[in-house]
């Protein structure tokens, strides 16, 4: 697949309120609708002291997200004049896209944020930055690009979890997700082989690993042990055989705790990819219920579109599945990511809510957020996409969320990383 054949999918909208007047971005050519920061729900763990820091203007709590819409930029900005930020008077709006008789398209929209610092970071979602559009990007090693965007998370999903929904996954919410790379594959025998042959390099203490939106940093702790994958043992469904035996080099790696995954992608130059993240790219960023499934399936009935091997490597419906094993030509996303679904379940960077997988309210953090963590503190981490041992197809969607102990080492967890 080329990287010109990506396109940009909203999956959904922000209104604030319908606010009509725009203030300059810190970037040119996009506008901010002016008014009132979001409410912070007091009892929501941000992970930064500064989260209810207005930003520049006052606008938008650190971390938080209000929509922008791509604009004009002024004649003397672009003759570099005057400073680089439109004045307010010049912003297009996708009301306005129409007048005149044309049949131009609504400008495009995408999210802006603020740092840590308390200043405005870039219209996110905008594909007008070459440096949040997948168009002409470079693609690392092993990865496929997910641009910038807007994108609807969680479920409600009573078809799944009768008779109330999914509290796990509620509530739906937006979020705002800078451009990353993701592994095209879960991670390889034959990958991890040639880094533990190499000595297995761990992150130093106090490593930054990512710093989210709101400014909550992601650090390499000491108490973080690498661990050797259990190999097999003739009945354990392992397809790590040692450093030494290239047989299962084709199978994604499993017995991977999350310290491990995390080591061996932050010495690759990435790191595990979070919940937001993950999501998004399994969905397509439009809400599908599973990765080739039609756009807005998020809270159809999961047997509505019970997944073939060749689509998701499980055991859910025909007992020929097996063990997870080298992708299927139609078993990618929207985005040209394998196995999503199915093969092994994978590691994210993010920890449990509270309450962990018996949260029943508020299990997410309400939007819209910019590029959202919830930080790796306690024992469970985040675990997506289900396992070829799955039995339960309704465990296999995008939506649904499992944890587990960071140490855990299982035949059913494996991962795959990701960078900015």
């Amino acid at each position: 697949m080329k990287i010109g054949d990506l396109r940009f999918v909203a999956g959904g909208l922000v209104t604030l309120g319908g606010l009509a007047a725009f203030v300059a971005c810190s970037f040119p050519g996009y506008f901010v609708p002016a008014g009132p920061a979001p409410e912070v729900d007091a009892g929501e763990d941000t992970g930064s002291e500064d989260a209810g820091t207005p930003c520049e203007g006052g606008t938008v709590p650190v971390g938080r997200a209000t929509t922008c819409v791509c604009g004009l930029v002024s004649d003397a900005a672009l003759d570099g004049e005057a400073g680089v930020d439109a004045p307010a008077d010049t912003a297009t709006s996708p009301d306005d896209a129409d007048e005149g008789g044309t049949d131009a398209a609504p400008p495009p929209t995408g999210l802006a944020a603020c740092t840590n610092v308390g200043e405005f970071g870039a219209c996110l979602g905008c594909p007008s930055d070459p440096g949040q559009s997948c168009e002409g990007a470079t693609l690392p090693a092993f990865t496929t690009c997910i641009p910038a965007g807007i994108v609807r998370l969680g479920a409600t999903n009573a078809s799944a979890c009768p008779p109330g929904g999914c509290a796990i996954e509620a509530p739906e919410h937006v979020v705002a997700l800078a451009r990353f790379f993701l592994d095209d594959h879960e991670v390889t025998v034959r990958r991890f082989r040639e880094w533990w042959r190499l000595g297995q390099v761990t992150p130093k203490a106090g490593d930054v690993v990512y710093v989210a939106g709101d400014g909550t940093s992601v650090t390499w702790d000491a108490s973080w042990v690498v661990r050797e994958p259990t190999a097999y043992n003739g009945n354990n469904n392992a397809n790590w055989l040692g450093v030494a035996q290239a047989t299962n080099d084709a199978y994604p790696v499993n017995y991977v705790d999350w310290p491990t995954a995390l080591a061996f992608c932050v010495t690759n130059g990435g790191r595990l990819p979070t919940e937001a993240e993950w999501e998004a790219a399994a969905s397509g960023r439009s809400g599908r219920l599973f990765p080739r499934e039609a756009p807005e399936t998020r809270n159809a009935a999961p047997l509505a579109a019970m997944l073939p091997c060749s689509r998701a490597i499980t055991s859910v419906g025909a007992s020929a599945c097996g063990a997870p094993h080298s992708s299927a030509i139609d078993g990618f996303s929207v985005d040209g990511a394998y196995d999503m679904i199915g093969s092994v379940a994978e590691w994210v960077l993010d920890g449990a809510p509270r309450g962990g997988a018996g949260c029943t309210s508020g299990c997410y953090p309400e939007g819209p957020l910019a590029d959202p963590l919830r930080a790796p503190v306690g024992a469970q981490r985040g675990v997506r996409g289900g396992s070829f041992l799955e039995s339960k197809i309704e465990r296999l969607r995008v939506q649904a969320r499992a944890f587990s102990d960071s140490t855990t080492q299982s035949p059913e967890i494996g991962f795959r990383c990701a960078r900015r």
